[in-house]
């Protein structure tokens, strides 16, 4: 398949950092030149399931960490809800969440884990009261036990917004709620506590669940088999950054970490490029001037998204030129392997 890569006018700013990276290329192409690329890529390809395992799970174990830390931090917050125990909670919520994206980045959309985590959009009145109901939500069916097994069962019940569980929920409380709704003595101020509680808690629990799934024996079973099925997946992970940066500002958007997730998810893609399974090597060995240039526009948009909270209307076009770009490129190295 040609490449009809669309013409890319390049930053001023990231002119010198892109030539040091084309450098870079150049030096590890004539490397690869002169060394047996059939060779290198045929063991890759027999390490995978265990390159990408210890991958998948190192990262699953740094997300564990990371809402341990969450969890501290809720119950500091709700021992003395104040404008600096929220301005921890919030930071320890968005450190912990760009952790789970990027150990989620290798999960089949399948996977459980992504609905009792990440699920977004929400509703915060499946949840709480809103200015116009203000006896909505769980919070105010004071007939509802709250526990983790109401939790559960009330999770997506009758819709994939009416979320009970996962990071968004964190979030909205986290964000949203004005800090007076932590501070009251009745009984609705207090199951809104609780139910903060119990989230945090049923969190951690879907991670160690994460974990522990990835140290048995069978944990190769869901990540990609072969060089081929890993540019498969990147190929699928692209087409719904595109999607996600299209719609920029649904995820986070009471944090304002839609970018952030966004640049988590092409930071992993990056490193997958670079650790084992040694994917740029792959790609090298098919077609070196297009593993490049796809290498190239990957730095290029991780550059324009890195610690950014918005972008600005020029920024965000040339960040959609890209993903869409990169998707093409993804797309026809999948045409030439099958």
């Amino acid at each position: 398949m040609a490449n009809t890569q669309p013409a890319l006018r390049q930053s001023p700013r990231l002119n010198s950092a892109r030539w040091m990276q084309r450098i870079g290329w150049l030096a590890l192409l004539l490397i690869s030149a002169c060394s047996d690329t059939d060779q290198a890529s045929i063991y890759n390809e027999r390490n995978q399931p265990t390159n990408l395992a210890a991958w998948q799970l190192s990262r699953a174990e740094a997300a564990t960490a990371e809402v341990t830390r969450l969890i501290n931090a809720t119950r500091a917050f709700l021992d003395n809800p104040n404008d600096a125990s929220r301005q921890s909670l919030q930071q320890a919520w968005q450190t912990a969440h760009a952790a789970w994206l990027k150990a989620a980045f290798l999960l089949p959309d399948t996977a459980e884990a992504h609905n009792n985590i990440d699920r977004w959009p929400i509703e915060p009145g499946f949840l709480d009261s809103l200015p116009n109901y203000p006896s909505s939500g769980l919070v105010n069916e004071l007939m509802l036990e709250l526990d983790a097994e109401t939790l559960r069962d009330q999770h997506l019940i009758t819709d994939t917004s009416e979320a009970a569980l996962g990071y968004h929920v964190l979030e909205y409380y986290a964000f949203e709620r004005p800090l007076e709704s932590f501070t009251g003595t009745d009984s609705t101020s207090q199951r809104r506590r609780q139910l903060l509680t119990l989230v945090a808690e049923q969190l951690l629990h879907d991670h160690l669940e994460v974990t522990r799934a990835l140290k048995r024996e069978d944990a190769t079973a869901d990540l990609p088999a072969s060089q081929v099925d890993l540019l498969v997946l990147l190929n699928h992970r692209s087409e719904q950054l595109f999607s996600e940066m299209n719609r920029e500002g649904s995820h986070g958007r009471y944090s304002g970490t839609s970018i952030n997730s966004i640049a988590a998810k092409l930071e992993t893609m990056e490193g997958l490029m670079d650790q084992p399974p040694g994917l740029k090597q792959y790609l090298i060995d098919l077609n070196p001037a297009q593993a490049e240039s796809l290498y190239m526009l990957l730095a290029e948009v991780r550059e324009i998204t890195r610690d950014r909270t918005t972008l600005d209307e020029s920024e965000a076009s040339r960040s959609l030129l890209l993903l869409s770009a990169i998707n093409h490129q993804l797309e026809d190295f999948v045409a030439l392997v099958r």
